[in-house]
C-alpha cells in the first residue's frame, strides 16, 4: 500500500457546549478522523495544531481525539474560545488533515446582584451625618408617588441570570414608602404626615431570576424636612439604641429573679440558724408552763431585785421565798412602798418612798 490517502475528519467543524466552573479533567469533546490507507498508512494520531492562550484551555488525547478540559472554565472572563486540531497518519511521507473546535462556556448563576447605588458604608468624620452613609432628604408635603431615590444594581451574569427585582425588606413604616420591582425606584406610598419619624431607614433587596436566585440588599436612609438645613439636626442625633432580644430580656429577668431568691433564702436561713442560738425570746419563757406554775419557789431566799416597773423595789427577807406567779401580778396587786427611803444601798427590808400611805399588807394570796 502506497500511503496516498490524508485522513479525513468526520465534521470540518465542531463546536462544544461546555458549563461554567468545570472541573479540570473533564471531557469536553471528541473528534474522529480516517484514513483509507492500510496499516501504518492508515493509522491516524491527533494534536493540536499551533499554540496560542486558547491552546491552554484543553489538551487532547492522541489515540483517541479527545479533548478535555485542563482548567475551570469562567463565563464571566472567557466566553469562547477556538482550538485546531491536526490528524495524522503514520505513513511516509506522513499526511494529515486539520478541524477547528470551537468551545461556548455556558453561564451559571454564579454572581450576586453588586449595588452601585446607594453605595455601602458610612460617611466619613465624626460630623452631622456621620455612620449614616448616603441620606435622601423627602419634605412633609410630599404626595402619594413622590420619588425619593432609585437603587442601581448590576449582575455580571447573563440571560435570565442577570434579570434583576427589587422589593422593599424592612421599612420603619411599611406603608409610607414602596420599590418599583422592575426600575428599583423608591417612591413615597402615601401622604408623609407630621405623625411620622423624622429619620426612616428604609433596606432592598435585589433579586436575580437564577436558579438557586442569589440576592443583595441596599440601604437607604432617609429624612423627612423640608430642607437639608432642616435635615441637619436629625442628622446629628446618635441613632436610637436597639432594643435587645427578647431571649436577652428574658435571660436577664431570670437571673435577676434567681438572684434574689437566693439572697432571700440566704438571709431566713441566717435568721433562723441566730434564733436558734439564741433561744425563746423572754416573753415566750415568762409565758412558759414552768413560768406560770406557783407550786415551787422559783426566787432564793436572799434575793433582792433593783428598780422595776412603776418605782418598786423587790425585797425578799432571809427564809421566804416568793411564787413564780407572784411576778406576773399588775402593780395594783403588789404592796406600795414608801418614797422617802432610799432606792438603792439599803438593807433589805427598807421601804423606798413612793407615796404618803403607809405600807399596806400584802394580800392573802401573796403571803
Amino acid at each position: 500500500d502506497v500511503n496516498d490517502n490524508a485522513p479525513v475528519f468526520e465534521e470540518a467543524a465542531y463546536s462544544a457546549y461546555v458549563p461554567e466552573n468545570n472541573a479540570a479533567g473533564e471531557p469536553v469533546l471528541r473528534v474522529s478522523a480516517r484514513d483509507a490507507d492500510a496499516g501504518a498508512n492508515g493509522r491516524v494520531s491527533y494534536a493540536l495544531a499551533g499554540g496560542g492562550a486558547d491552546a491552554a484551555f484543553v489538551a487532547v488525547r492522541a489515540e483517541t481525539g479527545e479533548l478535555f478540559a485542563q482548567r475551570s472554565f469562567d463565563y464571566e472572563r472567557c466566553r469562547e474560545f477556538a482550538v485546531e486540531v491536526r490528524a495524522r497518519d503514520g505513513g511516509t511521507p506522513a499526511r494529515s488533515a486539520t478541524a477547528t473546535v470551537r468551545v461556548f462556556v455556558l453561564d451559571r448563576n454564579d454572581n450576586a446582584p453588586r449595588v452601585l447605588w446607594p453605595a455601602a458604608g458610612g460617611a466619613e468624620g465624626g460630623g452631622a451625618g456621620a455612620g449614616l452613609g448616603p441620606f435622601e432628604v423627602v419634605p412633609r408635603s410630599a404626595e402619594a408617588g413622590y420619588l425619593v431615590a432609585k437603587v442601581v444594581a448590576v449582575d455580571a451574569d447573563a440571560g435570565r441570570n442577570a434579570w434583576l427585582s427589587y422589593e422593599l425588606l424592612q421599612a420603619p413604616e411599611p406603608a409610607l414608602f414602596r420599590v418599583e420591582a422592575r426600575s428599583g425606584e423608591v417612591r413615597t406610598a402615601r401622604a408623609v404626615s407630621e405623625r411620622d419619624a423624622a429619620r426612616q431607614r428604609l433596606v432592598a433587596v435585589v433579586k436575580d431570576h437564577g436558579q438557586p436566585a442569589l440576592s443583595a440588599t441596599a440601604t437607604l436612609h432617609v429624612v423627612l424636612a423640608e430642607s437639608v438645613r432642616d435635615a441637619l439636626p436629625e442628622l446629628s442625633e446618635g441613632p436610637a439604641a436597639a432594643d435587645p432580644p427578647a431571649e436577652l430580656r428574658f435571660s436577664l429577668v431570670l437571673a435577676l429573679a434567681l438572684l434574689s431568691a437566693a439572697f432571700v433564702l440566704s438571709a431566713a436561713l441566717t435568721l433562723l440558724a441566730r434564733l436558734r442560738r439564741a433561744g425563746p425570746p423572754a416573753v415566750l419563757r415568762c409565758l412558759g408552763a414552768r413560768r406560770l406554775s406557783a407550786s415551787g419557789p422559783a426566787v432564793p431566799a436572799d434575793f433582792c431585785e433593783g428598780t422595776l416597773p412603776y418605782s418598786y423595789n423587790l425585797c425578799v427577807a432571809p427564809g421566804r421565798a416568793v411564787a413564780e406567779g407572784s411576778w406576773l401580778l399588775p402593780p395594783a396587786l403588789l404592796p406600795s412602798v414608801p418614797a422617802e427611803e432610799p432606792l438603792s444601798g439599803e438593807p433589805c427590808g427598807k421601804r423606798s418612798p413612793s407615796g404618803s400611805a403607809g405600807p399596806e399588807e400584802p394580800p392573802d394570796d401573796l403571803r
